[in-house]
């Protein structure tokens, strides 16, 4: 997917990935939204780049934090190499709102946590909730971002558009 509604442009802060024995899951888009009615909740994509089916059920979202105990666990998709699924940042009720934004044709889910905020943040995707789980993934935007509306394209190389 390649969302693109780009209102600023500045140098992005890089990405971090650990491919798994099955599945390599990477962020590949954010959205941040501004305070305020912006369409949607935030949100991040994951595409799977493995060479093998994965399900994202086994991974868990914390922001900036990075903190594996405090997280909380992806809905669970089986991702094929090259499949992407958005995690909406909100109750379940707002995967209906996202796709009247964005649209269909993606798998989508609702995550809890922490949003993005304004004014830079992270996405961390983790292989567990404890102390000591593997970060399998990581985004980060920066603080000159800050009140502007923007989604983020994440390339497989970890550089970073907007």
């Amino acid at each position: 997917m390649k969302v693109r509604n780009v209102l600023a442009t500045a140098a992005l802060c890089g990405s971090a990935q650990i491919a798994s024995a099955a599945a390599d899951f990477r962020i590949t888009e954010l959205y941040t939204g501004l305070s305020g009615p912006d369409g949607t909740a935030d949100w991040f994509e994951v595409t799977n780049f493995g060479s093998m089916a994965g399900n994202t059920g086994t991974l868990w979202y914390d922001d900036e934090s990075a903190d594996p105990t405090v997280d909380d666990q992806l809905p669970s998709f089986n991702l094929n190499p090259g499949d992407s699924a958005v995690f909406v940042l909100g109750l379940a009720g707002d995967v209906a709102t996202w796709e009247s934004v964005w649209g269909t044709g993606i798998t989508v889910g609702a995550v809890g946590g922490a949003g993005l905020g304004q004014g830079g943040d992270s996405v961390f995707l983790f292989d567990g909730n404890t102390a000591g789980a593997n970060v399998i993934a990581s985004a980060t935007y920066p603080e000159s971002l800050s009140n502007q509306l923007f989604t983020i394209e994440i390339a497989p190389n970890g550089s970073q558009s907007l």
